[in-house]
C-alpha cells in the first residue's frame, strides 16, 4: 500500500508525546502490511536503532529525507527504491511504539540535525510538494522520451511531444515498450 494513502493512526506532526515536545512526523495505521511510495527515493539506508526500530532512510528528488520507522523487515531495498515498488513491512519495533503502526517523518533539505525545526509534516508534503515532484517528473520523462524517440529514429524531435499525431504517438510506445521490455528483462503483459 501507498505509504500516502495509509490514514493517522496516532500521533500526528508537531504534538507532545511521552518521549519528546514534539512528534517529527506522522503515526500511521498500517498493520503488518506492504509498502510503496509514490517517487523514486535514492541514497536509501537502512539502520536499526533501539527507539524507532527498523527504519529505512531516502532523499526524493527534491532534497526532502524521508525516515519510515517500526518496520518489521525491509523488501530488497538497495540505493535506491523506486516509486510504486514495495520496500517494507510496517511492524511494531523499537522502544517508541506501543502497537503496530509507520511513522513517517520528513527533514527539510540540506538539514543533517534532528530538530523539530528542520522537519515538516508528512501532509504537508504530500498536499503540496508530491505535486512539484509529479510534475517535474513527467517533464523530465517527455524529455527523455522525446530524446530517445529521435535516437530511435520514430520522431524527428522538432515538435514537442503533446502535438505529435496518435499514430507517430502509438509507434512511440511500442518501441519504448520494447526497448524497456530488451533493457530490463521484463515481460510482456497483453492488456486487451
Amino acid at each position: 500500500m501507498l505509504v500516502t494513502d495509509l490514514k493517522l493512526g496516532g500521533y500526528t506532526f508537531g504534538v507532545p508525546t511521552f518521549y519528546s515536545s514534539f512528534h517529527l512526523g506522522r503515526d500511521l495505521s498500517a498493520k503488518y502490511i506492504t509498502l510503496s511510495f509514490p517517487v523514486d527515493l535514492f541514497d536509501v539506508k537502512t539502520s536499526n536503532g533501539s527507539q524507532g526500530g527498523l527504519t529505512v532512510t531516502g532523499t526524493d528528488r527534491l532534497g526532502y529525507i524521508h525516515r519510515f520507522m517500526h518496520l518489521s523487515k525491509t523488501i530488497n531495498v538497495k540505493n535506491t527504491i523506486a516509486a510504486y515498488v514495495d520496500f517494507a513491512i510496517s511492524g511494531n519495533t523499537g522502544s517508541y511504539t506501543t502497537s503496530p503502526h509507520l511513522h513517517h517523518d520528513i527533514r527539510k533539505p540540506g538539514q543533517t540535525t534532528i530538530s523539530f525545526k528542520n522537519f515538516i509534516d508528512p501532509e504537508y508534503w504530500k498536499n503540496n510538494i508530491l505535486p512539484k515532484i509529479m510534475e517535474k517528473e513527467l517533464s523530465d520523462w517527455q524529455k527523455e522520451f522525446v530524446d530517445w524517440a529521435t535516437k530511435a529514429g520514430v520522431s524527428n524531435g522538432e515538435r514537442p511531444l503533446d502535438s505529435i499525431t496518435r499514430v507517430e504517438a502509438m509507434g512511440m510506445m511500442k518501441k519504448f515498450e520494447n526497448h524497456l521490455v530488451g533493457a530490463y528483462n521484463l515481460k510482456k503483459i497483453d492488456l486487451k
